[in-house]
Order: structure tokens, then C-alpha cells, then sequence
């Protein structure tokens, strides 16, 4: 199985806005769950690539011989090489991490693409993870504070609830 994800973006210009483009979600966590009645179990998880991209194989024999319903759970968390760089969050009461599921597919077996586009409001929650990776990226790349530790290594976590009663939870790109 392999696909790619992908989000609406709106990059900004001395003059505003310009107009949407479609980028990939990069190295975002996506796990293969299926469907059961009683609880549903996952059958691995992958971090997408630079392109959006990922694959999974895994065994599609459920042990009862019947068709799968597969969906796919996209974390915004941000892996990269193994390590956690940001994670986004809804503080509206649990502090969870945004977790979004497709729709459920039927599977008899074989190879599947499944692509995934982020709504537009989706989009604004990987688009946060996006600007966190862009910064710790460059950080690190280019040395970091002079005379200091040089590596940015904790996850940073951005904790966000559209409207939710604070006067302060916003997202401005730039």
C-alpha cells in the first residue's frame, strides 16, 4: 500500500495572499488501522516523506478470511529520522494530539493507493507543523546559536483551539 498526503496551502506575499497550491504533509505520522466491531487494530505506522509520500506492507489476512475495511489515521506530529520535532495539540479539554481518519476502504488483498488531501481546515493544523519543522530545520542546519549548543532536540508542541473562548488562539503564518 502507498499513497500520498497532501495540504492546501496559502503562501503569503508583500501584497497578500496569493492564490491556494496543494503541498505535501512531510514527515507526518500515518498509521494502516482496520475497521473491527469490537476495537480496531493497526497494522503499522510510517512518518510520510519530502514528497508527502509513504508505503506500508503488512499482512492482508485478518485470520477470518474476510474482506478488510481499511482506513488510514493521519497524526500531526512531526518525525524526523526517528526524532519528534513538534507536535500540535487541542486544548479545548483534553490536551489531545489532531488526529485526522479517512474514510473506511474494502480490501480483499493486493496493492492499494491511497491518496489522502487535507481539508482546508486540516490543512491549517499541518500547516502549524509545517512552520515549527521549517524553523527547527534551519536551526539546525545552519549551527544554531554561536558559543551554545547548536542542536535544537526537544519536541516543541503547539497547542491551538479555533475560537475556544481565548482571545489569543490564532495562527498567523508570518
Amino acid at each position: 500500500m502507498d499513497g500520498t498526503v497532501t495540504r492546501i496551502d496559502r503562501p503569503a506575499s508583500t501584497s497578500g495572499y496569493l492564490a491556494d497550491e496543494i503541498v505535501p504533509v512531510r514527515h507526518a505520522i500515518i498509521e494502516i488501522r482496520e475497521s473491527d466491531d469490537i476495537f480496531d487494530d493497526s497494522y503499522g505506522e510510517t512518518t510520510t516523506d519530502d514528497d508527502g509520500y509513504y508505503s506500508f506492507s503488512f499482512c492482508d489476512d485478518d485470520g477470518l478470511n474476510s474482506t478488510l475495511e481499511l482506513y488510514l489515521q493521519l497524526t500531526a506530529e512531526i518525525r524526523v529520522n526517528g526524532h519528534y520535532v513538534v507536535n500540535v495539540q487541542d486544548i479545548s479539554w483534553l490536551d489531545e494530539i489532531y488526529r485526522y481518519e479517512t474514510d473506511i476502504w474494502e480490501s480483499d488483498g493486493g496493492h492499494t493507493t491511497a491518496n489522502v488531501e487535507l481539508t482546508r481546515g486540516q490543512s491549517a493544523i499541518f500547516n502549524m507543523a509545517e512552520a515549527v519543522l521549517d524553523a527547527w530545520t534551519f536551526w539546525n542546519a545552519s549551527g544554531g546559536a554561536p558559543g551554545e549548543d547548536s542542536i535544537f532536540d526537544p519536541e516543541a508542541e503547539v497547542l491551538y483551539e479555533p475560537g475556544w473562548g481565548y482571545d489569543n488562539s490564532f495562527f498567523d503564518r508570518y
